[in-house]
This record gives structure tokens, C-alpha cells and sequence, in this order.
């Protein structure tokens, strides 16, 4: 069971997103905006966070760039989903998610088996 933080303005897909992670045996977190959920991210230090590319609050290349900027955040996988097609945004996010970019509606066979291989990576790094 992983901790997961679920970064998403639209509470349909936060909803969605934990009943998903939750019926796979997840612990959920929610944020609703960037600022709360870079806060949940440092306070909280989840194993994984799930965050929409575009917010109020912060745009979504500025939460990414403070999540690398924080030492307490800057290790923690993050999946970026978005309406917008993963080739338009991934500029704007830093290099290290480009591999983890889903569109909406996510699928979830690609994001489970994305989580299974980032979960057990961290289960290696811990041995």
C-alpha cells in the first residue's frame, strides 16, 4: 500500500482518482489547487502524487518546478494527467515525468502497471 496525493482542481477526477487508488488498496490524499498540494506534498511526503498540468494558483510548470525545488519533494514520482495531449505539455514539465504523462480520461490498465513499476522501483531503492 503506497501513500498517494491526488493534485487536481476538478473534483469529478480527484473523485474518480480515489475510488481508482483506493479500490487498488491505496492510502488517497487530496489537494484542490497547486498551492495546497505543494504544501500537502512537503507536510505529508506522500510515496507518489498525481497532479493535474493546469490549476488555479499556480500554473502547472511552476508547481512542478517547486516540487524539484524542495528538498523535501524532489524525489517523490509524480504522474502528470491532463486534458491537454502529454506532446503539447511536455516542456513545460521537468524531464524526469515526461515517461508519466497521461492523458483524460486516464487509463487505468497503463496506470496501474505505471505505479506497480514505480512502487516496486522504490521498494528496490529501500532494500
Amino acid at each position: 500500500m503506497a501513500k498517494i496525493l491526488v493534485i487536481d482542481d476538478d473534483s469529478y477526477a480527484v473523485k474518480l482518482m480515489e475510488a481508482i487508488l483506493t479500490d487498488w488498496h491505496h492510502q488517497v490524499l487530496t489537494a484542490y489547487d497547486g498551492p495546497s498540494g505543494a504544501w500537502a506534498a512537503k507536510t505529508h511526503r506522500p510515496d507518489l502524487i498525481i497532479s493535474d498540468f493546469l490549476m488555479p494558483g499556480v500554473p502547472g510548470e511552476s508547481l512542478f518546478d517547486l516540487l524539484d525545488k524542495q528538498p523535501e519533494t524532489r524525489e517523490i514520482p509524480l504522474f502528470v494527467v491532463s486534458g491537454i495531449a502529454p506532446d503539447k505539455i511536455q516542456s513545460y514539465i521537468p524531464a524526469k515525468h515526461w515517461s508519466h504523462i497521461f492523458q483524460k480520461p486516464v487509463d487505468r490498465d497503463r496506470l496501474q502497471k505505471a505505479l506497480d513499476e514505480i512502487l516496486a522501483s522504490q521498494d528496490a531503492k529501500t532494500l
